[in-house]
């Protein structure tokens, strides 16, 4: 199925007219996925802002096998294109061949159009202030992959004058060793309004499978550093953006959408999601990529547990005694307590089976440190393991395999979620879908007016009303031995909003009061809270 990368559709508002003061026109950039057929068109339709037709641009595409990308750069030119026009522009995009008769919509969205004064038409790009992608270069180096980010600062600012910092665990860990602008965003008149600032950080890797080798000596190495990151923004000396993200186990936690990527192979989408009005283009199957795709070029086995050649390798006797034994003890305290459970159990995973993968992932530093201060022991090297001797080489396999079946539930847990989510996501749209997925069902109990739940996808979708209830805390005032002190409540909280039949959110509501469960009248209209 031919599919386009949703976090690479950039549009510009332009003009053929180049007299000041006139309409403008869109100009759309995007990255197209084969397959794509022999003698093939992108058909792109766009309407006008009161809904009638505005133009339609036809381009050749050329044939494409599954999985190969193509830019793809559209711009309708002529006397007439230029229109005043601001709100909601719709458009779709359709891939046509003459070969078979095939047509398959590729994408049906929205741009949001303003005039600001000073700047003429923009394309109100505000939503990617809240997102980010962050990636792990391997198609430039696939045995170190330098960490790359890639975020819009609004404004007219200037590249040259931004820095990006890495900080981990609160502590900064290196600058980002080369920023630039990749798209400059702009107005009608040529105006910039942003940029799509990309920082690359040589000296922060995902992996290194030639560390046994010296080479990179001085990095720090994601998966060997597990924890909370923030890759801050600095404009001068003011921070403007900072992009978080975590590390579980030696991978990047993909909290977000993981789509295939022009420059880098895959990119994670980070930090709040756009919503629909927002080009109205989310990642879909075919661009998608699970996390096990990233890290497929690392080397199964760190570079730790490898001995560092054998002719250097010292006899059991030359082996530091302590290091041994605080690297069995570790060892035979994870495989007594996880092996049995995480190498015997089989799909579907409930949630416990879940927290425990996660609990193996996060002892893997701990037990790393102390693999490397024995990785030049031998082979042969015996180990007391519940009073029975095992060779190193069986414990660091059965540590690899521990590991690996821990990293296999939580991938499997993550993609049985989303098959929940699926039918949900296929028939929610604009802002309802925003809201679900902030909000999944699986994690939140949805009701409409007259506190009746909501189950199933037909049902959030025909609602124009959501509500949700969790407990609230309140402040009350009480007299104790002649003193009014202020004392905490236990109350309830009901926050909901209508919705507009394409989605698109109308109000929002908040009501809470004392006690443990909300009134029937706390789910309908109440008093509306700006959006």
């Amino acid at each position: 199925m031919t599919f386009i990368i949703a976090h690479e559709v950039v549009a510009v508002a332009t003009r053929f007219d180049g007299s000041a003061g006139g309409g403008w026109s869109p100009r759309l950039s995007l990255t197209l996925g084969g397959p794509v057929p022999a003698a093939a068109e992108l058909v792109w339709r766009v309407r006008r802002a009161d809904g009638s037709p505005w133009f339609e641009h036809r381009v050749e595409v050329p044939e494409r096998a599954a999985g190969a990308l193509a830019t793809v750069d559209l711009q309708r030119w002529g006397e007439g294109v230029d229109v005043v026009d601001t709100g909601i522009i719709r458009f779709s995009l359709e891939l046509v061949s003459a070969f078979g008769g095939v047509v398959e919509l590729l994408h049906d969205g929205m741009l949001r159009v303003e005039h600001r004064e000073g700047l003429g038409y923009v394309i109100d790009e505000s939503a990617r202030l809240d997102g980010a992608t962050l990636a792990l270069d391997a198609l430039d180096e696939a045995d170190a992959p330098p960490l790359r980010v890639a975020a819009y600062l609004d404004g007219d600012v200037e590249p040259h004058r931004v820095s990006v910092h890495c900080f981990h665990a609160g502590e900064q860990v290196v600058e980002a060793s080369r920023v630039w602008s990749e798209q400059a965003f702009t107005s009608h008149e040529g105006r910039v309004i942003g940029h799509q600032i990309v920082a690359v950080f040589a000296g922060v890797r995902g992996w290194n499978n030639l560390a046994a080798s010296g080479w990179g000596e001085g990095w720090h190495l994601l998966d060997r550093h597990d924890g909370d990151y923030e890759l801050r923004f600095v404009l001068g000396t003011e921070v403007v953006r900072t992009v978080a993200f975590s590390v579980l186990g030696g991978r990047v936690v993909a909290q977000g959408a993981l789509e295939v990527d022009r420059a880098t192979g895959f990119a994670l989408l980070v930090g709040a999601p756009a919503p629909a009005s927002f080009y109205g283009c989310a990642p879909t199957a075919p661009g998608t990529a699970t996390i096990a795709e990233v890290y497929a070029a690392r080397a199964s086995a760190p570079a730790s547990d490898a001995p560092v050649g054998p002719a250097a390798a010292p006899t059991q006797a030359e082996v530091d005694p302590e290091a041994l034994t605080a690297y069995a003890e570790r060892a035979e305290r994870l495989l007594l307590t996880w092996e049995a459970e995480l190498l015997g159990a089989r799909p579907p995973f409930e949630l416990q089976q879940v927290l425990e993968a996660e609990a193996v992932l996060r002892e893997r530093p701990g037990y790393e440190e102390r693999a490397a201060a024995v990785a030049q022991a031998p082979d042969a090297c015996e180990l007391a393991l519940s009073g029975r001797p095992h060779s190193l080489t069986s414990v660091r396999e059965r540590m690899r395999a521990l590991f690996a079946a821990a990293e296999a539930r939580l991938q499997t847990a993550a993609s049985e979620h989303d098959d929940a989510l699926a039918p949900y996501r296929e028939v929610l749209a604009g802002d309802k879908l925003a809201l679900f997925d902030d909000r999944p069902v699986t994690d939140f109990e949805y009701r409409t007016v007259g506190r009746r739940p909501l189950s199933t996808p037909e049902e959030l979708r025909d609602a124009e009303y959501w509500f949700f209830e969790g407990p609230a805390e309140l402040t009350a005032t009480a007299t104790v031995d002649g003193q009014t002190v202020k004392v905490a409540t236990a109350g309830w909280r009901v926050i909901g909003w209508r919705f507009t039949p394409d989605g698109t959110i109308a109000e929002r509501f908040e009501q809470q009061g004392q006690g443990h469960d909300a009134p029937l009248s706390a789910y309908g209209p109440g008093p509306a809270h700006p959006l």
